[in-house]
């Protein structure tokens, strides 16, 4: 049985001094309907993953609120680190979608 190899489509260092190192890439055959990351550096290096529905809501308080759902594709989060597992993810978003717009501009 042959191991799913990943390919690097782009690498990526985040503005953020706390968010590691990352790229997307492909992963084997496996299709997502968004990019699949693969976190290089850090406590969850080697974990590959892509984000399924992202969406925002303003709050009262004039915060901006980000939700979103993601897949594991390959590696595992133990139980006690989900939470920051989870943080990491949408520190990600977030800097990816700061980006953009500043890229757009």
């Amino acid at each position: 049985m042959n191991t799913p190899q990943y390919r690097i489509l782009e690498a990526v260092t985040p503005d953020e001094e706390d968010i590691d190192r990352l790229t997307y890439g492909e992963y084997g055959d496996q299709v997502s309907p968004t990019a699949m990351i693969k976190l290089e550096d850090g406590p969850f290096s080697g974990i590959i993953y892509s984000y399924g529905r992202v969406s925002g809501q303003e709050e009262e308080n004039g915060e901006f609120r980000l939700s979103f759902t993601y897949e594991l594709i390959d590696g595992e989060v133990k139980e006690e680190s989900l939470q920051q597992f989870e943080t990491q993810l949408g520190d990600v978003l977030v800097d990816t979608i700061i980006s953009k717009e500043t890229n757009a501009s």
